[in-house]
């Protein structure tokens, strides 16, 4: 991906993502608990809805650890149970907006798209460990190893969006296929 991309190109999504950090620092991590766990929660409840389970419960409370989950009906799967650690919910709506923004609005769009991933990234940072109820029930070494693969998938897919060039995307999977088996 990085001999396909030019970096200018990547301007404004880097200026989002570095900002986002700088905004974090600046107001303290404690002060976004709230909508960590929120989008957390909702990650769990959009990709069950995704993957035709109803949906049962959804609970949202900042102050307790073991009072925040989704309910569902039919059990759930490991997509259900692992898409807060590897799906940036809050960037798919701008990803599907993208191609067909005005070029005068590409950079903000891309300015927030690289707020988003910030955001994604700095909760997996902070949520991804051993103790995590959701990472114990797939196992941890699962749970890496699925973590790794689809945030690696879903930033080529990002990148791919931000340069206008999705093909990147079939690219970068083809040859990573073909060279597994290698």
């Amino acid at each position: 991906i990085t001999g396909a991309v030019a970096w200018q190109d990547l301007t404004w999504m880097l200026v989002g993502l570095v900002g986002y950090f700088i905004i974090y620092i600046a107001i303290y991590s404690q002060n976004l608990r709230f909508i960590e766990i929120f989008e957390h929660e909702f990650n769990h409840a959009i990709t069950a809805l995704l993957t035709f389970l109803t949906l049962r419960e959804f609970r949202v409370f900042p102050d307790g650890e073991n009072s925040n989950y989704v309910a569902t009906e039919g059990g759930s799967s490991c997509l259900v149970t692992l898409a807060p650690y590897f799906l940036p919910i809050l960037t798919i709506p701008l990803l599907l907006i993208h191609p067909f923004i005005m070029d005068s609005l590409i950079p903000t769009i891309d300015v927030l798209i690289g707020l988003t991933m910030g955001f994604h990234y700095a909760a997996l940072a902070k949520e991804f460990h051993p103790r995590q109820t959701d990472l114990q029930k797939q196992t941890m070494p699962f749970s890496v190893v699925i973590t790794l693969l689809f945030n690696t998938v879903i930033l080529v897919l990002v990148i791919s969006v931000v340069v206008d060039n999705i093909r990147l995307t079939f690219d970068y999977l083809r040859e990573a296929f073909a060279r597994s088996f290698g």
